[in-house]
């Protein structure tokens, strides 16, 4: 065990973003931030960094008030045409101080919600904090934005993993709230109104489901690359997504592809879209509870 909370090789998030701990050595160590930028640092100035950032964390999560630190979001003015690539070296916008910590800012839910970058990959996840702290978050539902080079990937975010042994809580929530006819409705209202779809974000992958599903007169259309288009009651909905194959893992978002000059020409204003799609689909996130599935999870 180490005396310290940092190991070599374990993956750490501070404001600037999520760092990788390259070697230790005394009371110093080596950090490195995706890949670029690496600093020799205080390994105690470190852990009071992560200490306050608990602290607030638990802050929040009890409520008290003016407990939403004031440096989250300060330094985001926009998202630049260089931001927009699988490469995120160089890049700083997903970090708490910029667009992470923006959108959280502006989040209504019932519960405290922070930003997390992942290392090395050009996503943002938003969340409960008293929930986004399991070792495997990323099997839990989510908002979330992506980039790649043609432009962003935002909304709400829900995975079914394929491993037995996983669990599939969040999941199996999204999919008995839509199985619930005033639910699924409410859903189709506000797909229709704010022009959201729901999709594969990683069509590439061919994982179990590859459809794109838009709100088509009283129900839905299905559309899937090399197949004829399907149209579904708008009851069915919750019937079709129980019935993808259960040996692949499943990736669904509800939201929104937005092209990077879109994104790039609205400024800091770009946290306030996202921050919207969000809020409008906070109801579906806060349906998310293990209380409301019956027997196992996984």
């Amino acid at each position: 065990m180490s005396e310290h909370r940092f190991e070599v090789g374990g993956i750490y998030e501070n404001e600037k973003g999520p760092f990788k701990v390259l070697a230790m050595k005394g009371g110093r160590m080596r950090i490195e931030w995706d890949g670029a930028e690496q600093l020799v640092t205080e390994i105690a100035l470190q852990e009071r960094f992560q200490e306050r950032m608990e602290r607030e964390a638990r802050a929040r999560t009890a409520g008290v008030a003016g407990s939403t630190p004031a440096w989250m979001g300060r330094s985001f003015s926009g998202l630049q045409a260089s931001d927009f690539a699988d490469d995120v070296t160089g890049t700083r916008w997903r970090s708490r101080e910029q667009l992470g910590g923006a959108v959280a800012r502006l989040l209504s839910s019932r519960e405290p919600m922070n930003s997390w970058s992942i290392y090395r990959r050009a996503h943002v996840h938003w969340a409960a904090i008293s929930r986004y702290g399991s070792e495997r978050a990323w099997l839990l539902a989510k908002f979330f934005f992506s980039v790649l080079e043609e432009g962003g990937t935002f909304g709400y975010h829900v995975e079914r993993s394929s491993e037995p042994g996983d669990s599939k809580v969040d999941w199996l929530n999204f999919v008995k709230w839509l199985a619930v006819d005033k639910q699924v409705a409410w859903l189709h209202r506000l797909t229709t109104d704010q022009g959201l779809t729901i999709f594969d974000p990683y069509p590439e992958l061919g994982l179990s489901f590859t459809s794109t599903i838009r709100p088509h007169g009283d129900g839905w259309l299905v559309e899937r690359p090399g197949h004829s288009d399907q149209v579904l009651k708008l009851c069915d909905l919750a019937d079709h997504l129980e019935g993808l194959d259960t040996n692949t893992w499943v990736n669904l978002v509800i939201g929104k592809r937005c092209p990077a000059e879109e994104l790039i020409a609205q400024g800091a204003g770009v946290a306030s879209t996202l921050a919207d799609c969000f809020n409008a689909l906070m109801p579906v996130y806060e349906s998310e509870s293990p209380r409301r599935v019956n027997g196992p999870v996984t």
